[in-house]
């Protein structure tokens, strides 16, 4: 009953199930995961690609045409977009039409991708500008981590309104980071 309410809700959204995206063409490697909201063309599914080990956050717009001049030349353009492997897509972002991410993206929410974004690269913006490598991110979020601003799993999925405050106090003055 459960899985019946969330399919109903989708469509209600204008979501598109993955299985039928993928039946009408969309490539999906292993792995992939994403969240509620995200909108995936399904008028040209099958001129997208996704790889192994990507993730889409809330709200994700992947197109593949533009129906801008549609009206006036009565064609509308249409490309491919393809996202490599070992990406994650956060919330808010819009990939559009002829768009290649490399491998190994971080790609920041609200991001508006209106060109191929290089292999291991970290993105923002409207339009996306790429921020730093990847491997630079990670090496810098490493050395921020310290044992007085890493969390365990506990802090947020169990009801201790002690820990919640303790995890809040921590997170007024500075970035924490949680497992």
């Amino acid at each position: 009953m459960i899985k019946l309410l969330v399919e109903l809700k989708r469509k209600l959204n204008g979501e598109v199930s993955l299985k039928k995206l993928i039946k009408k063409g969309l490539v999906v490697g292993n792995n992939f995961s994403k969240q509620s909201g995200c909108f995936i063309d399904p008028t040209f599914p099958f001129l997208i690609e996704i790889g192994n080990d990507v993730t889409f956050s809330k709200n994700v717009c992947i197109l593949s045409h533009d129906a801008s001049t549609r009206r006036k030349l009565g064609y509308s353009k249409i490309g491919i977009v393809k996202i490599g492997n070992n990406c994650f897509i956060g919330a808010n972002v819009t990939i559009l039409p002829n768009v290649r991410i490399g491998n190994d993206c971080i790609v920041g929410a609200g991001t508006v991708i209106n060109r191929d974004i290089p292999e291991n690269s970290v993105v923002f913006g409207n339009p996306a500008t790429v921020l730093c490598k990847t491997d630079k991110y990670y090496e810098k979020n490493k050395q921020k981590m310290r044992k007085d601003n890493c969390f365990n799993a506990n802090y947020y999925k169990n009801n201790n309104m002690k820990m919640k405050q303790e995890l809040k106090e921590k997170c007024k003055n500075e970035i924490c980071y949680i497992e």
